[in-house]
């Protein structure tokens, strides 16, 4: 913390729940004086819904006040994500109140995630303070979160939650996950407000604050970054307390919030026969989501578990919801995240049209366990017979790391750090053997490598190579995307970004002009494209440029002929293949921060290059 008074920015996610919002901001107006803070309002339920809040707001007896002749600041004025932005004011204290309308439902952890995006621009602010809008925090609550944060040093805090009209138990005090069963457990529930509790007891065995109230620090939040919004609604709050365990997670007894719940769409704790389709729906595929992404070995005890809850639907007396929890399990595993359909009448069909993509991924798995067992059998029988065979080179290739899977890229380039000498991309020379060696490449230059994948690189000072589309610089790709990255909006590093690249972990090569398939240019237009190209980006970053990635993978024997005659030193495809530090063209693997920790694990080995033994055999056959 600062040595200035602590500066607090709260963020509440509506729904059609003006009401409730009024309430919570009603309990905020009488919260100490010190730490001071701003609210920020997301209603995700459109037009009618904003107004309506606005205006509950704003009575005569309600919280806020409208700032007169106020102008938004540029950071929080509409655009993106937010179609409409008021700044209000709460009354009797010095306290804003920006509420904002999304351009359609973002679910929980995507609102949270605009609101976050645009404080980051700011250096006021020492914390956050995630509240449901169904809560009444006591007075001194968040002066307890802050308190137990900074005396304590911890990264993310949790409150005691109590239900609404039943302040003398607890709801729950913080949340344990149950890997067997895929579940979460609430702390001290039921228990005795007014029991002793010990809150280091708590801190030692809790996976996750309550998402109903949880405050995280700036600190912390700049290292683990923003929610998973690929969970939409529903776990969202688990997963980001898992990925802040290592800065540490507390407990603030005496922050004491009251929660109604479930006032938006209904609670996960109703009768079984009355719960809603959507509360149904996502926590059934957002169990297996979560699991896939923390605990991967769990995952069979946990689709048994979710077939098992399914079925209690069935025996409650509700078909449509057994049928709905089978929809969702189904959903996710056929690969589906982010906001559920508008219709489950129908969906199975679209999740069944996923699972063939979803299996053929899984053939490509088993294809390259079996290539690696094979490998693994080859080497030791050389090195038997005294003939150790060769180490060699696996480059992967990237394209951009949203933020919602920084973490899953972060545990990449841990693994990478711990198992693999990773080296530049145009290394020549002699490899090491005493690890694999490995390469890392970014095709594209998004700029989100640069906000995600960079600062992970860093914590390792691992090397990498991004390769340029010279004049998309600063611009939204003109090319359609062909990995998960394109499923959010993706925009090419500026010239600033570019030249601030450090020299001795990033290398820089060209990606072509305009990133178009060379092949179908003719043959002067491709040798000018070549060599424009790189004198263009070295004039952009002020150094030599002397290596080339083929758009789209696309090449051919002339076109590495004419990026010889440019003067590169190397030139990049998409075909995987084992390289040879001799070699002027070097094949790449295709890598997804999403790829599951055994698929990178055989990735990083070459198993996956079986490609080219394919590739070897078609060009005999003709």
């Amino acid at each position: 913390m600062s040595e200035r008074p602590c500066h607090v920015a709260i963020l509440i996610v509506g729904f059609h729940n003006s009401k409730d919002v009024l309430n919570c901001l009603c309990a905020l107006a009488l919260a100490t004086p010190k730490p001071s803070f701003d609210i920020f309002i997301c209603e995700n339920g459109g037009k009618e819904a904003f107004q309506e809040l606005n205006n509950v707001l704003t009575t005569a007896h309600g919280p806020c006040n409208i700032h007169s002749g106020h102008q938004a600041l540029p950071r929080f004025s509409a655009g993106g994500k937010f179609a409409e932005v008021k700044c209000l004011s709460l009354k009797g204290r010095a306290t804003s109140v920006w509420v904002a309308r999304a351009t359609e439902n973002l679910g929980y952890a995507g609102a949270i995630n605009v609101w976050l995006n645009r404080l980051q621009t700011i250096a006021d602010w020492d914390g956050l303070w995630i509240l449901n809008p169904d809560t009444e925090p006591y007075p001194d609550a968040l002066a307890n979160l802050v308190d137990r944060a900074i005396t304590c040093n911890k990264g993310m805090i949790s409150s005691t939650i109590v239900p609404e009209g039943l302040s003398d138990f607890v709801h729950n005090r913080a949340l344990r996950w149950k890997k067997v069963s895929g579940s979460t457990e609430a702390i001290g529930f039921q228990t005795s407000l007014r029991a002793p509790c010990d809150s280091n007891a708590v801190e030692a065995i809790m996976d996750s604050p309550s998402g109903a109230s949880m405050y995280v620090t700036r600190e912390c939040v700049e290292h683990i970054g923003p929610m998973d919004d690929r969970f939409f609604l529903y776990f969202e709050d688990v997963d980001w307390g898992i990925r802040a365990k290592k800065f540490g997670l507390g407990y603030a007894s005496q922050s004491i919030v009251p929660h109604k719940g479930g006032t938006t769409i209904g609670k996960l704790s109703a009768s079984r026969k009355i719960r809603s389709e959507l509360a149904v729906y996502l926590e059934s595929r957002n169990r297996i989501l979560f699991c896939k992404k923390h605990f991967k070995w769990y995952c069979a005890s946990v689709s048994v578990a979710s077939v098992a809850y399914a079925f209690l639907y069935l025996f409650a007396g509700s078909p449509r919801n057994f049928k709905i929890a089978i929809e969702g399990f189904l959903a996710a595993w056929s690969g589906e995240a982010g906001p559920p359909p508008d219709s489950y009448d129908g969906h199975l069909r679209a999740i069944f049209f996923n699972i063939p993509t979803a299996l053929y991924r899984k053939t490509k798995l088993a294809i390259s366990l079996a290539h690696y067992c094979g490998q693994v059998v080859w080497r030791a029988a050389l090195s038997i017979l005294g003939r150790p065979p060769l180490p060699h080179l696996t480059i992967l290739y990237y394209h951009g790391v949203q933020n919602s899977l920084r973490f899953e890229f972060a545990r990449q380039m841990n693994s990478l750090a711990a198992t693999a000498n990773v080296i530049p991309a145009d290394f020549e020379g002699t490899l090491p053997s005493d690890k694999i060696n490995v390469s890392i490449t970014f095709d594209d230059a998004f700029a989100s490598v640069v906000e995600n994948a960079l600062p992970e690189l860093a914590c390792h000072s691992l090397h990498s190579t991004i390769f340029v589309p010279v004049r998309v610089v600063g611009r939204e790709p003109n090319w359609v995307v062909d990995d998960q990255s394109s499923t959010f909006q993706q925009v090419v590093m500026t010239t600033e970004q570019l030249k601030a690249l450090s020299p001795t972990l990033v290398a820089i090569g060209s990606h072509g002009l305009l990133h178009t398939h060379l092949s179908e240019e003719s043959k002067s237009q491709a040798e000018d494209e070549i060599r424009r190209s790189r004198k263009e980006l070295q004039d952009i970053v002020e150094r030599e440029v002397n290596l080339f990635a083929f758009p789209y993978g696309d090449y051919s024997q002339h076109l590495i002929g004419l990026c010889k005659s440019a003067g590169y030193s190397h030139v990049f495809t998409t075909d995987a293949a084992n390289v040879q530090t001799t070699s002027f063209v070097r094949g790449r693997i295709k890598v997804e921060p999403s790829d599951s920790q055994i698929e990178f694990f055989l990735k990083i080995r070459g198993a996956y290059n079986w490609g080219a033994i394919k590739r070897k055999m078609l060009r005999v056959k003709r």
